[in-house]
């Protein structure tokens, strides 16, 4: 009744006590003596689930569920608590380094945690301090990076079918295996942006080619080769052939053999083979396009490809899930991140509706809503056979914020009697000098002298956008491959829609102007039509978009039909200089006027998407970046220096939520003023920008929030993002 932790799957405590209230004259054998734990662990145990009030001994008289250790009475349980979660990774590698030197067997010692997600956390660690690890019960092996990495390799040899996707044909170019100069790369990725053309176009086009110096010219067209081949591959064989001829002839089998952790990497890519061999029995004409499917299928669904047991080591740590544990024992176990929210309180589903059958016959009103989490707690803790430390830190941080807890309420009651609190002052002492084998990736690169030239010819020629300066400010390496080599990359269909929302109201008001009577609203809704049927789109989302185009514009135009007023200028393009010989351009898409008799003129720029509060808008809220407030305030900078707008003075600016009048049945529209100061400041921001973009300076941001969005997430960290 203390391990009854998978309600999840019916396996519930309110089937034992309805089995007893059912059969009362059954007789209740109670097991007492306990051949694994130490006392202490014991007694701790069942100080945590005394808080229960759902106990069998209480539905039958006279149990004693108390067990009796044969192991004797042991050593204190430790506490280990540290102020980060950086250090409280650091103390278990260092902890458990001490362990396997003295003598300790590394198959005796287990982490468990509460979630899968905090697997990776762990082997990064233990990988970058040469611990060995298995994970029990398998982790998911589709978020495995060396999984994700071939499988994109796959995508992009079915991509050549449409190039449509230039992102991954663009982050597979810089895998190792090809051994393709990442300045060659670069170059090409300029030129196809010259020239209009997506990667897949450009790198078909010999004549194109031979206009660019590249240093990897024969190992470019041999990888480009080899994909078309593979491509064609695909079509005479069977899939498991493609699979197996891809790994092998790619050099990516050879690459993983040569990994330090390589029979952590083989057992996953095993794991994905097998499951495309159960596949491929299953659909003997499956092929490339039929995978893809259903590697969507999986991944839209949040389905687990659990990795099987290749090879395992069988003297490597353990990392396993509280679940997965029960049924097996260490010698030394350590508990991860043993905090409120994660161990107790935190948001559990119950999948599973047990029958009103069994329900009926329990007072669920007495069971407290940890009891549950509490059973979990109970089984990890008795998981330990000598030695159990329970560790936790102060605060966590994921994607670049910080956030601070609690010890979990289980802590307090195992007794104070039972636990030791560890001083780890020398591993918060020392914890930065660790953080070097920590932190794998450098955020700055070093640029070769030929690659310096070739930077410096695109910065000389550059202008800044208020889109540039906020990818900048941003992330400067994104603004590196996205705005100044222009990395080409598909348009996403919700940038589609934004942009044939933005061409039907550019078409509206023209015609306002032209004709100084108001549209009708079957204009608005045909202009956004042709303009969505010209964007590069699938079938399925076109049919959608339109759908949500007619709902928002319609509410649109009810919203705003007393209000039209004939535009000054639509779409106007701006070409100005600020001292220090800066360019900046920008385009504004309606200027109107504010009050013709002062000539005060309004900036109006049309956001799609979900509406932003002031707060957001002018960056003074956590989620906001001041992104929004940066662009007013360029707009106004573009109209003071601009000397054919001389004679006009900016008087607002106004961002339009087109969605909003749909979505929420309010205007959508925010009015602000923009000030000298706010230019003044905007100035001298712009002004250090482009003396670090002239100067190359292109960091990797290390607000991993951004990165978790970014189309070059796989490019830059191809192991996954860091998890400190």
């Amino acid at each position: 009744e203390k391990q009854a932790i998978f309600r999840f799957q019916g396996a519930s405590i309110e089937n034992q006590l309805s089995f007893i209230q059912v059969f009362p004259k059954a007789a209740v054998i109670t097991l007492k003596t306990n051949y694994r734990s130490t006392q202490t662990i014991l007694d701790a145990a069942d100080s945590v689930i005394s808080h229960n009030n759902l106990r069998i001994s209480d539905v039958v008289p006279g149990v004693d569920p108390h067990l009796i250790s044969q192991t004797g009475v042991g050593e204190p349980i430790h506490l280990a608590s540290v102020s980060t979660s950086t250090a409280e990774t650091i103390f278990l590698a260092e902890d458990i380094k001490k362990l396997l030197k003295s003598g300790v067997n590394p198959s005796d010692i287990a982490i468990i945690y509460r979630n899968n997600r905090d697997a990776s956390v762990i082997t990064d660690t233990l990988i970058k301090y040469g611990l060995d690890y298995s994970v029990q019960g398998g982790a998911n092996v589709l978020d495995d990076p060396t999984v994700r990495n071939f499988l994109k390799i796959l995508r992009v040899i079915h991509e050549l079918r449409t190039k449509d996707d230039d992102e991954d044909l663009f982050t597979i170019l810089h895998y190792d295996i090809f051994h393709i100069d990442p300045l060659d790369v670069l170059k090409i990725s300029r030129a196809a942006s010259e020239h209009r053309l997506n990667l897949f176009d450009l790198l078909a086009d010999p004549s194109l080619l031979s206009k660019l110096t590249l240093t990897s010219r024969p190992a470019l067209d041999t990888a480009m080769q080899n994909l078309s081949a593979w491509q064609t591959f695909d079509a005479t064989h069977t899939f498991t052939e493609f699979f197996a001829e891809v790994l092998n002839q790619s050099g990516y089998l050879k690459w993983v053999l040569g990994q330090p952790d390589a029979h952590h990497r083989l057992s996953r890519l095993n794991t994905l083979f097998t499951e495309v061999k159960k596949m491929n029995h299953s659909e003997h004409d499956l092929d490339l396009s039929g995978f893809i499917t259903n590697l969507n299928l999986l991944e839209e669904n949040n389905l687990r490809l659990e990795e099987a047991d290749f090879g395992r080591s069988p003297v490597a740590i353990t990392l396993t899930t509280a679940h997965s544990a029960k049924g097996l024992e260490w010698k030394y176990v350590y508990l991860y991140r043993t905090i409120d929210g994660s161990w107790g309180n935190n948001q559990v589903r119950n999948l599973l509706t047990l029958p009103s059958s069994l329900l009926k016959l329990t007072k669920l009103s007495d069971k407290e809503k940890n009891e549950d989490e509490r059973r979990l707690f109970y089984v990890a803790v008795t998981r330990a056979k000598s030695h159990l430390t329970l560790c936790s830190a102060e605060s966590y941080s994921s994607l670049g914020t910080t956030r601070t807890t609690t010890p979990s309420m289980f802590l307090s009651e195992l007794g104070d009697s039972h636990l030791r609190k560890l001083d780890l002052t020398s591993i918060e002492n020392e914890a930065h000098a660790h953080l070097e084998k920590l932190l794998s990736t450098s955020t700055t690169p070093n640029y070769s002298l030929e690659e310096t030239a070739f930077l410096q010819t695109l910065v000389d020629q550059f202008s800044l956008s208020v889109t540039a300066l906020n990818t900048y400010l941003q992330c400067a390496y994104k603004f590196k491959l996205d705005k100044l080599l222009k990395v080409p990359h598909a348009k996403k269909p919700h940038l589609a829609f934004g942009t044939a929302v933005h061409r039907a109201l550019e078409l509206f008001y023209a015609k306002l102007k032209d004709e100084s009577i108001r549209p009708t609203l079957s204009f608005l809704l045909d202009s956004f039509h042709t303009a969505l049927s010209q964007e590069v789109i699938t079938q399925s989302d076109l049919v959608v978009r339109l759908k949500q185009g007619d709902q928002i514009l319609s509410s649109y135009y009810d919203s705003h039909q007393d209000d039209f007023r004939e535009p000054l200028f639509l779409e106007k393009f701006f070409r100005v200089h600020l001292p220090a010989d800066i360019t900046l351009t920008g385009k504004i898409d309606r200027i109107e006027w504010l009050d013709q008799a002062d000539r005060t003129i309004r900036v109006v720029d049309y956001k799609t998407g979900q509406g932003k509060t002031e707060g957001q808008i002018l960056g003074e809220t956590k989620d906001s970046t001041g992104d929004l407030k940066r662009q007013l305030v360029f707009y106004k900078l573009l109209i003071d220096l601009d000397k054919r707008l001389h004679n006009f003075t900016f008087g607002e600016a106004v961002l339009d939520f087109v969605e909003l009048p749909s979505t929420k049945g309010k205007d959508g529209s925010r009015h602000f003023p923009v000030t000298e100061e706010d230019v003044t400041e905007l100035t001298k921001v712009i002004k250090t920008c482009m003396a670090e973009i002239r100067a190359l300076h292109f960091p990797r941001t290390t607000d991993y929030r951004v990165c978790a969005k970014c189309v070059f997430q796989d490019h830059c960290y191809p192991e996954g993002l860091p998890t400190l």
